[in-house]
């Protein structure tokens, strides 16, 4: 199953937020993949899509 999840940048500039994404990111959970993430304009700042098994495994995403 497919998952999006919408995000904002919590008060880091874009270019603080760039340099924190080269760093090694302990999600996704076992068991998901991340499919891609697309920056967006407007409320949101990006968004994820990615893959779980189940609902219950996509909610890991948020606390991961």
């Amino acid at each position: 199953m497919f998952f999006i999840v919408l995000a904002k940048m919590k008060g880091e500039s874009t270019a603080e937020f760039k340099k924190q994404l080269r760093k090694p990111l302990k999600i996704p959970p076992p068991g998901m993949k991340i499919q891609n993430v697309f920056w967006t304009f407007g409320q949101y700042d990006f968004v994820i899509l990615y893959e779980a098994p189940d609902e219950k495994g996509a909610l890991k995403m948020g606390t991961a």
